[in-house]
């Protein structure tokens, strides 16, 4: 997803703007590190909510050099909750289900049987961190341009 913001060079006092790059740099950067921090616990609330092992996985990382903020998950199954699975793909293992096919139908042994049934039938895709995202575009386009302004003010002084 792709945010565009205005950087309004009108509010620049004049001289040379030779630190410029490093103040909007600087400023932006902290300001994708807080949308991260912000939208962690959007993503919590969304979530699904069986375990919540999923929903205290999320995590995001700032690459300062080129300006841009990865928000994901560490767990490896949000993959398949988020963009769901194909039906006749091929058979998961049974293993990772078997915690829960214990909690669900009172039976770890029922995992391979879970496993057989989605790969015949897939997976529904749950959207939540897409959704999440987007329900929040306007707090991070604020977030962002209240860094730009931030440094806009800065090179003014």
């Amino acid at each position: 997803m792709a945010i565009s913001l205005t950087l309004d060079t009108s509010k620049l006092a004049g001289g040379p703007l030779t630190k410029a790059p490093q103040v909007i740099q600087k400023r932006l950067a902290a300001s994708l590190n807080l949308v991260g921090v912000l939208m962690r616990p959007r993503f919590i609330l969304a979530a699904p909510k069986d375990t919540r092992v999923l929903a205290n996985a999320h995590k995001h990382a700032v690459d300062k050099k080129n300006l841009r903020l990865v928000l994901f998950n560490t767990k490896e199954h949000a993959v398949f909750v988020t963009q769901g699975r194909r039906a006749g793909a091929k058979i998961p293992p049974s293993k990772a289900l078997r915690s829960w096919a214990a909690r669900k139908l009172g039976n770890a042994n029922l995992a391979f049987a879970v496993a057989r049934s989605i790969a015949k039938k897939g997976i529904k895709p749950n959207p939540y961190f897409r959704n999440t995202i987007q329900n929040n575009e306007g707090l991070i386009r604020d977030t962002l341009q209240a860094g730009l302004d931030a440094a806009v003010k800065e090179l003014n002084t």
